[in-house]
């Protein structure tokens, strides 16, 4: 008996130690209507129109981990990369990882393009909103908001996505490893100190 005590004591503080150090969760699914507004801002980007003023009402009325899930695969309840993704990868965010891993053939690039270009407006749209995040997200190291270092990742954001989307316009392999990788880059960057 006292043996039978003594596992389910520790089965016990295993559950416990590990609820204390599990991560915070994510976003599971992105809402309907932040999909919606997410998608309208990047057709704003897309046509050379501005959308500050709905990214701004985005970011006011949702918490960014929410919006962020856009970058998530489709069936992981995010927006998805389209049809014509590397392999079997759906998600933005993995698709980008995948690109900026080595410079694909010409062939996958004119065949992805079309669908780079909406993933790379997403991820703009996204940095569009997240840049009214700067006094709300707290720097790891720090404790606190810093928002100047906040505008300086969300601008190499903001940028990159753009590059992106212009390379994959013009089927520019080259063009679409070298802003992927430093799409990809930024974004680890900012999460390190940021999340």
């Amino acid at each position: 008996m006292r043996s039978h005590l003594r596992v389910m004591t520790v089965a016990l503080a295993v559950v416990i130690t590990g609820l204390a150090y599990a991560p915070a969760p994510a976003a599971l699914y992105i809402d309907d209507d932040i999909a919606k507004a997410v998608k309208s801002i990047a057709d704003a980007i897309s046509s050379g129109k501005t959308a500050t003023k709905d990214a701004e009402a985005l970011a006011k009325k949702n918490e960014l981990m929410d919006v962020m899930a856009a970058f998530k695969a489709k069936d992981k309840g995010g927006l998805g990369a389209g049809a014509g993704t590397v392999g079997k990868i759906d998600g933005i965010e993995s698709t980008i990882q995948v690109m900026a891993k080595k410079e694909l053939d010409k062939a996958t690039v004119k065949k992805s393009a079309a669908d780079w270009v909406k993933m790379a407006d997403v991820s703009r749209a996204i940095a569009e909103v997240a840049g009214f995040y700067d006094n709300k997200i707290k720097d790891v190291k720090t404790n606190k908001p810093e928002p100047k270092k906040w505008k300086g990742y969300n601008d190499e954001m903001k940028k990159y996505s753009e590059d992106l989307a212009k390379a994959a316009k013009a089927e520019d392999s080259a063009g679409v490893f070298k802003a992927a990788k430093a799409l990809n880059d930024a974004c680890i960057n900012c999460h390190g100190d940021f999340r």
